[in-house]
């Protein structure tokens, strides 16, 4: 039960913040951000916000635009949500996606291979 309770807390919270970094936060033209998970911490003081952006090439600018935004992020998050504690988040480029990324550019020269 705990654990059903936690997931829903953090999809809640995955949408929310999607939405406010989405109509908030002024990132350069051009880029990307997707928010692909949350993960809060059993107390609900604080939240790992997993994202990626693109293009690879703007990732560290839009990165430190995403950090600058943060207590705006925080303060809006609080105001639409309503928990006991507005967790404290934090913004983590998601690791999965550079790996996912790799998995596609192989599978792509595979089938120029096969092609050829």
């Amino acid at each position: 039960m705990a654990a059903e309770r936690m997931r829903q807390v953090n999809e809640l919270l995955r949408i929310t913040l999607a939405e406010l970094v989405q109509r908030d936060v002024d990132l350069s033209p051009g880029s990307f951000v997707t928010i692909t998970r949350v993960e809060t911490s059993r107390d609900l003081k604080h939240a790992a916000v997993f994202v990626t952006i693109l293009p690879d090439g703007k990732r560290a600018s839009t990165m430190n635009e995403l950090v600058a935004a943060r207590s705006q992020v925080q303060r809006d998050l609080g105001k639409r949500i309503s928990m006991k504690f507005t967790p404290k988040i934090h913004f983590e480029y998601d690791q999965g996606g550079i790996k996912a990324q790799g998995i596609f550019k192989a599978l792509d020269s595979l089938d120029s291979e096969e092609e050829e």
